[in-house]
């Protein structure tokens, strides 16, 4: 790709669009967004007909991609229209340093270093957070054409948040509960790679072992994309009282390389005698949960005795977590044989962002002995129902005439079908067309292409907002505004008769 070129100052009317960050940032922003809705009203086409007709229609100029995953890429064009009649030569488009440290990148899509008298090619930029700290990250370029013996230059902005996890890891805290001393209980902790490409894992043991272990279990040194492995940690108490440790599994990712650690605590009780029967873990912590998707962790009891037992309870009264009882050999409706394991399955499906916790409790009865026990489970919900992108953006300067577009796309990226698709309608000089209605499958995307077309009616800036509805199975319902902004510029007069 060409050099990168020094960024220009904003555009004139950029005052109304400053991006302001820190806390409350989200909200002066929307103050802002509705006094322009008043103020780009009042301003003249005279602002939108000084200075040279533009070489090209370019846009969007500005660009937020939202809120996208960790670790996952969000592509949006730039499309190029040369409006002259000589051939166009393109340089510059490389995103700047703090650009690229941030995640953003580029690449010439279609674009070649000359574009035909009319002709139209696009440049394609994204996002890759470099980090899920969901603070706002920014970045910018410059391109220049030149056509005729004049040259214009086009600044481009980008912001986008980065939040989640780079693979589903849970338990990410763990409770053995008792244990007979000497004896081994395993727990597997399950990964989920939720990446499009593989996943390297680094750490997870232990430094002074305290009765606690690790091992890989089903994962090795790399996870492929989309697929599950589980780590086995184990508690074999030397004495009695309550033990603890922990430790990390470092997660990485290639091209470019992406990193996150993802600490685990470990609990359990040694003890010389226990029950009926030997259970664990006794609390579940999910870790961090996608808004509408579903994980899920085993806990495994075991009859001890010589004889059946009986066992009841263990259900949870929540509409976001659940129980089930997945059993084993010798393991009935409500009945274990001598020396069965059997294994209870808990989720957690997060409905609401933040944190969340249930408990539930276990009877175990045979002749002469009884046992009770209670199960602790917590998760965070982060994220949202799907992936929308961009949220906010700006077409440029649209020559009348002319019509500039920009895809909105919606990723399914959860584990249920999205449907009810509704609303994402604008006016005139805004328009838009769709795919999105029926079912939208998990891991599909659908899209909103939104144009504005120029026009006698529409010079000077314009803007507008919408929104964008859609739910899945378990009843979420979440609604993104989507904002957009253009100017329309006259290039027959725009020039000064030059």
């Amino acid at each position: 790709m060409p050099a990168i070129r020094p960024l220009l100052p904003p555009h004139p009317t950029s005052v109304l669009w400053s991006r302001p960050t820190g806390a409350g940032a989200a909200q002066l922003r929307r103050s802002r967004w509705l006094a322009g809705l008043v103020l780009f009203a009042c301003v003249g086409a005279a602002t939108a007909q000084s200075g040279a007709a533009p070489l090209a229609n370019v846009g969007p100029v500005f660009i937020d991609f939202g809120t996208i995953n960790f670790g996952v890429r969000k592509t949006t064009p730039v499309t190029f229209r040369n409006l002259t009649t000589s051939v166009m030569t393109l340089a510059g488009g490389g995103v700047n340093a703090a650009g690229t440290q941030a995640g953003f990148s580029a690449t010439t899509g279609s674009c070649g270093p000359t574009l035909a008298a009319g002709a139209s090619c696009h440049f394609d930029y994204s996002f890759r957070p470099a980090n899920n700290s969901g603070t706002e990250l920014t970045g910018g370029t410059t391109i220049g054409v030149t056509s005729a013996g004049r040259t214009q230059n086009f600044s481009l902005s980008f912001v986008g948040r980065g939040s989640g996890d780079l693979v589903v890891m849970r338990p990410r805290t763990m409770d053995f509960g008792d244990w007979l001393i000497g004896e081994t209980a395993v727990v597997p902790v399950i990964i989920t790679n939720l990446q499009s490409s593989a996943v390297s894992f680094a750490g997870g043991g232990f430094n002074t072992a305290n009765g606690f272990g690790a091992s890989s279990g089903t994962c090795g040194g790399a996870l492929a994309a989309g697929a599950s492995c589980q780590f086995n940690y184990t508690f074999t108490p030397g004495q009695n009282g309550l033990l603890q440790n922990a430790t990390a599994i470092g997660v990485t990712t290639a091209a470019p390389a992406l990193a996150q650690n993802f600490p685990l605590s470990f609990s359990g009780t040694g003890v010389s005698s226990v029950g009926v029967v030997t259970i664990a873990p006794i609390a579940i912590d999910f870790g961090n949960v996608k808004i509408g998707s579903r994980v899920a962790a085993p806990i495994t009891f075991s009859n001890i005795g010589a004889v059946p037992i009986d066992f009841g309870g263990g259900g949870v009264s929540s509409n976001t977590f659940a129980g089930a009882f997945l059993g084993g050999a010798g393991c009935g409706s409500g009945t274990a044989a001598a020396g069965a394991s059997c294994t209870l399955e808990y989720s957690l499906r997060p409905n609401m962002l933040g944190p969340d916790s249930a408990s539930t409790g276990m009877t175990f009865s045979r002749p002469g002995a009884s046992q009770s026990e209670t199960f602790q489970l917590s998760g965070v919900g982060i994220g949202e129902l799907a992936q929308v992108s961009p949220v906010e953006f700006d077409f440029g300067e649209v020559a009348i005439g002319t019509t500039h577009t920009v895809p909105v796309t919606i990723l399914n990226d959860g584990d249920l079908p999205l449907t009810g698709f509704v609303g994402g309608g604008v006016a005139f000089p805004f328009s838009q067309t769709n795919n999105c209605n029926g079912s939208l499958a998990p891991g599909a995307t659908c899209t909103f292409n939104y144009q504005f077309s120029a026009s006698i009616s529409s010079i000077g800036p314009q803007q507008t907002l919408t929104l964008i509805s859609f739910t899945n199975v378990s009843g979420l319902q979440p609604t993104k505004e989507i904002r957009m902004r253009a100017t329309g510029v006259d290039r027959i007069f725009n020039n000064g008769f030059e």
